[in-house]
């Protein structure tokens, strides 16, 4: 299980309160991207069209996880 998995294991996803909060709209879900105080990293959440949360943080000089 992931860290994600446990963590919202039991909440509920609120579709409404995802786009005000920064989430675009995608073909997989939604996705929200967010640059990280040390410089060139970023974080990313996806949520798919089933409500599974995966995030990731990423060097963007170098687009790796």
């Amino acid at each position: 299980m992931t860290f994600e998995d446990a963590y919202f294991k039991q909440k509920v996803l609120k579709h409404d309160s995802l786009e005000p909060f920064g989430f675009i709209t995608s073909e997989k879900g939604y996705e929200l991207r967010k640059p990280l105080m040390a410089e060139g990293l970023e974080a990313r959440l996806s949520i798919d069209l089933e409500g599974k949360l995966t995030g990731q943080v990423v060097d963007i000089d170098f687009d790796e996880s």
